[in-house]
């Protein structure tokens, strides 16, 4: 059990976790701009997860350094979210600057 996944990069695959009792998100995927941690992220899988008691599910987005939103160029892109459970989640998906996401058969319960 673990308590969130944050800076997911780029070929990533998170499957078969759970993820519960988050004061903020379950899964964060996301990466600034001139940030050393790594590039914006891409060709990411996030599959058969469960996602419990938190504030929101999975949480994608990307700044730039100073935080502020970057220009149309850099987006998330290539991200699959498939099979995950939600349980208890105020809002299972926040997702800004994405391009070419799938949401296929997740499950949400109050």
């Amino acid at each position: 059990m673990y308590r969130w996944v944050t800076r997911i990069s780029y070929h990533a695959i998170l499957e078969d976790n759970v993820f519960e009792n988050t004061a903020g998100c379950g899964i964060n995927v996301t990466g600034r701009l001139g940030v050393r941690e790594g590039p914006v992220a891409f060709d990411v899988l996030l599959r058969r997860n469960v996602i419990r008691n938190c504030d929101v599910g999975v949480d994608v987005f990307y700044r730039d350094a100073a935080g502020r939103r970057p220009r149309d160029e850099a987006h998330i892109r290539r991200l699959e979210i498939v099979s995950n459970r939600f349980e208890r989640v105020d809002k299972p998906f926040a997702l800004s600057n994405t391009l070419d996401v799938k949401l296929l058969d997740n499950v949400t319960l109050l």
